[in-house]
This record gives C-alpha cells, sequence and structure tokens, in this order.
C-alpha cells in the first residue's frame, strides 16, 4: 500500500519569535552533523524522505513563506506545495484534498516542528496502519499529574499519554472526516475519536519532541560533548561469469555489468560495507547476524534494508552517520562512469549532502579473483556522532 507523509508547516511559532528572529520557526536553523546548517523543516523532511515506507511526501506552508520553503527545501523531490489556511485544521484539510491527485492509501500527518523523528517511529506508525484505521503515537507519562478542576485532585497517569506526531490514518478515513467536520483540534486523531473511528497507539519516543519555546530550540543545539566514532566495512561476492544480468547495485544504484552478482541478497558490496562499519560503531556484530544468507525472507532482498535497520539501531543510541568513505575494488565496470549516481544515491540513503559522500575506485591489477573479473569488493569507513 502506498504512504504519503503530509507535514504541516503553516504556523508561525509565535512563543518563538518572541524571542529569536523573526522567522516562522521550521524556517529557524539546525545544526547539521557535517558542521553546517539545515532547517527545523528541512530535518523534518529528510526524515520521510530517507524512509522506504514513505512514497512521496507533501508540505503545507502559511502564504507568504513560499520564498523560505524552497530555499529551505531545494533539491528536494517533493510533491507540489500546498497552501494552508487560518487554522491548522484548514492547513490539514488542504493538504488531505490536495492529495486526492495522489490518491495515496494511508497518509502520516506530522509537525514540521519534530524534526528528531526517527526511522523507528515512523516504521511503528506505518505498520499500525497493517491492522488499524487510525495510529496515534504516546509516550506514557513518568510524572505525576493533577488536575485543578473543581478541587484538585490526581489522575491516573497509567491511563495517561503525551501525543507525539507522526500520526498514520487510512486517507480515505480522514479525509472524510476533516470533510465533515470543521470543529477545531490540536491533533487529528482528536477528530477521530469524535466519529467513534477505533484508535491504535503506539509508543512514541521522547526525543521527538516539538520545538515549541526558546527553551525547547536550544535543546536542539549541539552537545558540547559529542563523541565521535569511526567504523570499517568490508564485502565481496563473485560475479556470476555465466550470466548477464545487464546491471548490479552498488550504493543502492542500478550501474550496467555485464556479469550479475552471485549472493543470497541484491549483493550490493557498498551497502553491504557500509552496514557493516555501522554494525561495528555500535558493537553490534555483522550483517550475517542480522540478516543471515539461511534465511529465506532475504532472498533477493534490496540491502538498503539492511542499512536502514543499522541506521534505526545506530539512532536508538544519539548516533548519526555524518561522512562516509568508499573503495571500490573491480576491474569492471568502470566506477568512474557512475560516480556520480552512486554518490546521489548514498546521499538519499543517508540524508547527507555530497561533499560527505566519497566514492573511490582501484583495480586489482590483474592480481587474484579481483584482478582476474572474477568478483568485485568495497571497503568502507564511516564516521559517526554521538550526541
Amino acid at each position: 500500500m502506498s504512504t504519503v507523509a503530509l507535514i504541516v508547516a503553516g504556523g508561525s511559532g509565535e512563543r518563538l519569535r518572541s524571542t529569536l528572529p523573526k522567522l516562522p520557526k521550521q524556517y529557524l536553523p539546525l545544526p547539521h552533523p557535517t558542521g553546517g546548517s539545515t532547517t527545523i523543516l528541512r530535518a523534518s523532511i529528510d526524515a520521510f524522505l530517507r524512509h522506504p515506507g514513505i512514497s512521496q511526501v507533501c508540505v503545507v506552508i502559511a502564504d507568504g513563506d513560499q520564498e523560505l520553503y524552497q530555499q529551505a527545501t531545494k533539491g528536494l523531490a517533493l510533491l507540489p506545495l500546498v497552501i494552508g489556511g487560518a487554522t491548522r485544521r484548514e492547513s490539514v484539510y488542504n493538504g488531505l484534498k490536495a492529495l486526492s491527485a495522489v490518491k495515496p492509501d494511508n497518509v502520516l500527518i506530522h509537525d514540521a516542528a519534530r524534526p528528531f523523528v526517527s526511522q523507528e517511529i515512523i516504521s511503528k506508525v506505518i505498520a499500525g496502519l497493517d491492522s488499524a484505521v487510525a495510529v496515534d503515537l504516546g509516550i506514557p507519562l513518568a510524572d505525576t499529574i493533577k488536575s485543578t478542576q473543581g478541587h484538585i485532585h490526581t489522575l491516573p497517569r497509567e491511563q495517561l499519554y503525551a501525543t507525539q506526531t507522526p500520526q498514520g490514518f487510512r486517507y480515505s478515513t480522514i479525509s472524510e472526516l476533516h470533510h465533515k467536520s470543521a470543529e477545531e483540534y490540536t491533533d487529528d486523531i482528536s477528530l477521530c475519536l469524535k466519529y467513534g473511528i477505533d484508535v491504535t497507539v503506539v509508543e512514541g519516543d521522547p526525543a521527538n519532541y516539538k520545538i515549541t519555546t526558546a527553551q525547547d530550540y536550544q535543546r536542539a543545539q549541539p552537545n558540547k560533548s559529542q563523541r565521535v566514532r569511526v567504523g570499517l566495512g568490508y564485502d565481496i561476492h563473485r560475479f556470476d561469469t555465466q550470466s548477464d544480468s545487464g546491471h548490479i547495485m552498488l550504493g543502492g544504484a542500478q550501474i550496467p555489468c555485464k556479469h550479475s552478482i552471485i549472493a543470497h541478497s541484491d549483493g550490493d558490496v557498498v551497502l553491504h560495507a557500509l552496514t557493516d562499519a555501522i554494525f561495528g560503531i555500535i558493537a553490534a556484530g555483522d550483517i550475517g547476524m542480522h540478516f543471515p544468507p539461511s534465511d529465506p525472507r532475504w532472498a533477493k532482498a534490496p540491502s538498503y534494508l539492511f542499512l536502514q535497520h543499522a541506521i534505526s539501531l545506530l539512532e536508538a543510541k544519539g548516533g548519526k552517520v555524518v561522512h562516509m568513505d568508499a573503495t571500490i575494488i573491480t576491474e569492471f565496470p568502470k566506477i568512474l562512469n557512475h560516480r556520480e549516481k552512486i554518490i546521489e544515491s548514498l546521499t538519499k540513503l543517508l540524508v547527507l549532502p555530497a561533499d560527505s559522500v566519497s566514492i573511490k575506485a582501484k583495480t586489482a591489477e590483474k592480481l587474484d579473483a579481483i584482478g582476474q573479473g572474477l568478483a568485485i569488493a568495497a571497503q568502507v569507513v564511516c564516521c559517526v556522532e554521538f550526541s
């Protein structure tokens, strides 16, 4: 089923603008792990573009913010922008109406001011929609909660949770509910509850916080105690010299080649080596332990799935890939002819700028199996920062 992310970025962020630069908060800068900067909106968009379960991303913005939006999203493949309304509900409704041209099965609605949404959280919400019409994302409450309505009294916190986004919905259901109701709600699950729609709740993450106040924005700045780790990965696969598939996979890109790869999965030596490098950084074993070749589930599987799993484990420990350097060792195909295509694929998978992804190529000088054209290998050095 197709799933589209609808990112709502139409607010003005008045609570932030009173103390910080006079920009809508979604366009405020955030430090990029490579040392540059991104924006709150761009960070939110990147998280969904990177997830293989999201087919397309649509953003709703305030009228008048078009130039800021174009600057923040330069180079990204997004659905046409949507102009929001005077309220959050109107903005979401405008976005849902625009998605009628796409007709997705599911839609994930996300507040742009939550730029730290993880791949694991997105996966949880998508998985919840396999058996539910609406999926809420919530975190249990740790503090004792009291009510001041009437006399002060304590609420049972085990029955309460704090809601986050993204929230997931069957597209047809949430579109119909927005069409029927003009009432204002702080989130879209509340609209489902009004009309008696059953809601499934999956657990969120405290790190997926919303930037609302100046204190929140300060919290989003880099931790001066950041740690850096470096991982090394290596992979090699034989060529099937008896066949001609017309292409092989390198770094997630389809590359023309006179022979196919002998492998249980798609045999992408670059992504396999990169995945192993990340596993090494967090001391999580190797790719064979997580995706054994004896398991039929991974037969011909695309290697980006292995990379996504490694990245989700890394993110759970507060890590972020900031640079990778790969050397592909092969007699053919000629990597120089395809270098830019491979870099472009890796920048999308890792959400990194092109100057943080290095691809080099070497031959084996006609020595050993690689030199005889019987195999292809890759070595990857990966740098990760932890906050």
